[in-house]
């Protein structure tokens, strides 16, 4: 039953049924190991214990994502009777991970080392719980099975109100939602040999819900009032337009609700009503409240209302300039509405919900938080038809600091790095302002390090339109060792400097000095590089011409060179005597000394030939 790791492996992952907290903190800890592998990799740790470690902690990360599968698209009651050995799975991966990682520890370069044991701390700080609700839910059915029900026997109401409450807890209130579990139980059982006794649970399992089926699901008024409960309220909110719940039913067949990819139907009168009521909000002063109002009802109407009414919010949100104050209780339905078309395959549904998450996040006074289911369905987005739309939210996402660590920990680093190395740069720009984002957080920048980004940020310095992205990634990169580290090995990175340098806003040359900055002060070797490649005239144009920040910066970078070359004072000592870096207080006296400086020594004679002289004479 758990051996189908490739299959499993081998495709995305699904909306969490149960045990979601186990299966995001595996999540958490397969977005912190994978990103390594390759730099364990490259450090070749080919011993008889290295390869057996780096295959056992390869092996233990798909049997992680294979739990996360099963509880996908497995028994959703099954598993739940299954909490504890869930538990004691989930810490024998935990095991096998903190056990492989000690032991490449000790193969690997330092700064690579240090990375693991940052790893095997946050490995050391998991803990695995099972989710109440699961756990209540399954000491539930585990008692009703211990009674060995005899289909001839009438029905107990104690029973039946025992199976409603665990189907509550499990989310098992849809006729669409008792489908889905009986044929993932009758898949189970076609997997189970005869012999073994999981099979007559299961078997018990299923016969539970066919004979309880229409008992465990709530009356249909029940249901509608119960997911619309504040319906009628809204509805008065419609200025008369009320929406009449008694018309909602459940479907009775299972076939119907399944080809139909919906759990209730709608008559065409009671449609009709709902979408004048939608069009009459518009005219209302306050349109973005009628809007978050329809929004937050959104999963209470059939699937194809949802549609047209996602439609009409796109088109007035579009039109209407108004800011609005949208909270996570308004951002959720619309991640739901994402993921039910994704499930249904719906591509302009997906469109026209990201398109309408868009403006309602451009739109709103302030960004609100996003968790960790929300931000793997977005992941899980950007390679799908609405990629486009799925980084802008990501990206508005990012700017929030506190959704930042989240946002790493559910894997999109993999993918922005993909989207980067694509020959098309259709989506390069959103790309690296997301990096920007998320780059100001120096624990962040240690993953963007070991995953090797470096040399593509580099390559972006070429590019006219990446470049302000690029240098300002890079600058926050070298707010730690490893980065500024990783910059200074990278090819090419002084010649395309000394362009952007030359040739570009006062904004991106701060970043490139602030850069160059922190690289002098890492390593004395670089600021020699710095000065042989005649970086120093630009230097002094922006410490006269530049912005604020960018002055002060080019005149500390210009004081560090001087004193980095105690041994060659007589080639620092042209600098001194015609432009007084310590007093430069006349923005017009500065530019007769830099022109002075200029005409003296890069005339004929290069600032570079001038040195080269000194130092070898």
């Amino acid at each position: 039953m758990w051996n189908d790791t490739a299959e499993a492996v081998g495709s995305p992952y699904r909306t969490i049924k149960v045990h979601s907290s186990m299966c995001f903190e595996l999540k958490k800890l397969i977005a912190r190991i994978s990103p390594i592998l390759p730099a364990i990799e490259s450090a070749r740790p080919w011993c008889r214990d290295g390869i057996q470690a780096l295959c056992s902690l390869q092996h233990a990360i798909d049997k992680a994502k294979l739990f996360i599968r099963h509880c996908s698209g497995s028994s959703t009651i099954f598993l739940a009777i299954m909490a504890d050995s869930m538990v004691l799975r989930c810490e024998k991966i935990q095991n096998t991970w903190k056990f492989c990682l000690s032991q490449l520890q000790n193969m690997v370069p330092c700064p690579l080392a240090e990375e693991i044991y940052r790893i095997i701390d946050v490995l050391n700080s998991s803990i695995f719980n099972v989710d109440p609700n699961d756990e209540e839910a399954g000491k539930i059915m585990l008692f009703v099975l211990r009674k060995n029900i005899v289909a001839s026997e009438p029905m107990n109401k104690q029973e039946v109100e025992d199976l409603q409450l665990a189907a509550l807890k499990l989310h098992l209130t849809s006729p669409l939602a008792l489908l889905i579990e009986k044929r993932s139980i009758i898949s189970l059982l076609s997997k189970i040999r005869d012999e073994n006794p999981t099979k007559k649970m299961l078997t018990a399992i299923l016969l539970l819900l066919k004979r309880y089926r229409k008992s465990i699901l709530p009356q249909a008024g029940n249901t509608a009032l119960s997911s619309c409960s504040s319906m009628s309220s809204f509805g008065s909110y419609l200025n008369g337009c009320s929406l009449s719940i008694s018309n909602l039913s459940v479907c009775s067949s299972d076939s119907d609700c399944y080809s139909n990819s919906s759990d209730f139907k709608l008559d065409n009168g009671l449609d009709c009503e709902l979408t004048r009521g939608f069009h009459k909000s518009q005219s209302f002063t306050n349109g973005h409240d009628m809007i978050l109002g329809f929004l937050s009802n959104l999963a209470a109407l059939p699937w194809e209302s949802q549609c047209r009414i996602m439609e009409d919010i796109k088109t007035q949100l579009k039109e209407n300039n108004e800011v609005c104050c949208s909270t996570f209780s308004h951002i959720k339905p619309m991640l739901k509405f994402l993921e039910n078309a994704s499930n249904f395959s719906n591509v302009k549904a997906q469109r026209d919900g990201a398109q309408v998450l868009l403006e309602l996040l451009s739109k709103s006074s302030e960004m609100p938080p996003v968790y960790e289911e929300e931000i793997h369905l977005l992941v899980s987005f950007l390679d799908s038809d609405i990629s486009e739309e799925a980084l802008s939210i990501t990206e508005f996402f990012s700017r929030e600091t506190c959704n930042s660590s989240r946002i790493v920990a559910y894997g999109i680093l993999p993918s922005i790095f993909q989207i980067l190395d694509s020959k098309s740069s259709e989506h390069h720009i959103i790309s690296l302002k997301i990096l920007c984002n998320l780059s100001s957080n120096d624990d962040i920048c240690h993953h963007i390090v070991y995953l090797n980004l470096i040399s593509k940020l580099v390559r972006f310095l070429g590019n006219p339109i990446l470049m302000g992205y690029s240098i300002e990634v890079i600058k926050n990169l070298c707010n730690i060792e490893e980065g500024r580290s990783a910059v200074i090995e990278a090819t090419e990175f002084i010649s395309y400097i000394t362009e952007l340098l030359g040739n570009s806003s006062k904004k991106n040359q701060e970043h490139a000095v602030n850069v160059l900055l922190s690289l002098c002060h890492q390593e004395a070797r670089f600021c020699k590089l710095v000065m042989e490649e005649s970086i120093v005239q630009s230097l002094v144009t922006i410490s006269v011409n530049g912005n604020t920040i960018a002055k002060t910066l080019a005149l500390e970078l210009l004081r560090v060179l001087r004193d980095s070359s105690d041994h060659n004072m007589r080639r620092i000592s042209v600098i001194n005597l015609d432009l007084n870096l310590d007093r430069v207080s006349n923005p017009q006296n500065c530019r007769k000394r830099m022109k002075v400086w200029r005409v003296s020594i890069f005339s004929k004679f290069s600032c570079y030939i001038y040195w080269k002289r000194y130092s070898t004479g």
